[in-house]
Order: C-alpha cells, then structure tokens, then sequence
C-alpha cells in the first residue's frame, strides 16, 4: 500500500485481487444482481455489495472515501432500455419490411 497526496493506495497486486474476487462474485450472481439491481453500479469489496448507485461518480467517490483507491470495484448492472418513442415503431416495421421482401 502507498500514499498519494494523503490517501492510499492498493498496490497493483491488491487490486488485481480485489478486482477478481469482485468480477467472480459479480459473473456467479449476475441474473440475481440484474433482477435487484437493473441499472445501478454497484459498489463491490471483497466480494461484497457494499452499495447501489444511480451515478458512477458517487460511487467512486464513496468508494475512494471507504475502501482506499484499488480496494473496491464498480459494476454496471445491465443496461438501461432505450425508448425513442413513437419512432421506434416505424424503424421496427422498416427492418421487418426489408427482411421479409427479396430484392
């Protein structure tokens, strides 16, 4: 561990550690985290959900303040659908048109 401009730091090992235990736990209760936790980021140590966030910056920042830099881990959970509204029905129906009809 180091100190940079009074905070410390995880060595490159520590994080890579850290990161892998989160990334393991993350992959093996993935379907369960995306039912829970669809569209936050969560905020993982040592292999644990330490918080959920509408926003990565304040998960960062918390994440810094609790844990030290590169002793925790963020992960976007799924994807957010996108609407666009009443146009996406018109895109639809096109790309249905153009797979249906030979040219």
């Amino acid at each position: 561990m180091t100190t940079t401009s009074n905070r410390k730091v995880a060595s490159h090992d520590e994080a890579e550690k850290q990161i892998k235990q989160n990334d393991d736990v993350y992959l093996e209760r993935k379907r369960e985290f995306e039912n829970l936790y669809h569209g936050k980021i969560l905020l993982m140590h040592n292999g644990k959900i330490e918080g959920a966030f509408n926003d990565d910056e304040d998960a960062y920042l918390i994440g810094c303040d609790k844990f030290e830099l590169g002793n925790f881990s963020l992960h976007r959970v799924g994807k957010k659908p996108v609407e666009l509204g009443y146009i996406s029905y018109g895109i639809r129906a096109e790309k249905i048109a153009d797979a249906t009809i030979p040219r």
